[in-house]
């Protein structure tokens, strides 16, 4: 189970990281064309580009249908450190206020700004989910199969036992003649 949501995540931050550098272009882009270059470039990702003081300059929610559109709070996001270049950017999940979690990352632009760059981890929590019951399904089934499996051996081995309890109630019931197996 660890070992699968963790390399989940890790998809999740290397497809973050790879969508990174188009939507820092498409955020470069003049402040009235900003929004639809950042939507071409990041369709399904949740993006907010903020100044320092932090007046969110640009939010595009993470909307999926049948679901109220994903924003983080103010207070959430993690404030990377820095001067701008990638290597200071910080992956974390977070809840949104529509009770889904998302995957961030959060980078310092060179001109001071933060860039957040979300996505869903929907899909992963619902494999997480099917994954807790096929193991609990599997492990399940696996002691029931050794319960079953385990009694036959256990049977055969206790068959002289069973024969010396029967032979000795016998005797007891008065049948003295009678011998208790295994003596030579």
């Amino acid at each position: 189970y660890t070992l699968v949501t963790g390399a989940q995540l890790d998809q999740v931050d290397q497809e973050l990281e790879r969508s990174h550098p188009p939507i820092e272009r498409a955020a470069a882009a003049d402040a009235d064309r900003r929004e639809d270059s950042i939507r071409s470039a990041a369709p399904g990702f949740y993006v907010e580009l903020s100044t320092t003081d932090p007046d969110r300059v640009l939010v595009i929610p993470l909307e999926r249908p049948g679901v109220d559109a994903m924003v983080l709070a103010d207070d959430e996001l993690p404030v990377p450190d820095g001067d701008g270049s990638d290597d200071e950017a910080v992956f974390a999940s977070l809840d949104s206020n529509a009770d889904h979690q998302l995957r961030v990352r959060v980078s310092r632009q060179s001109d001071d700004s933060i860039l957040v760059i979300g996505r869903s981890l929907t899909s992963i929590d619902e494999s997480r989910d099917r994954l807790v019951f096929a193991l609990l399904a599997a492990s399940a089934g696996a002691i029931v199969a050794i319960g079953l499996l385990g009694a036959w051996p256990v049977r055969v081995g206790l068959r002289p036992l069973v024969a010396v309890a029967r032979a000795a109630s016998e005797v007891a019931d008065t049948d003295l003649e009678r011998r208790v197996p295994g003596q030579g």
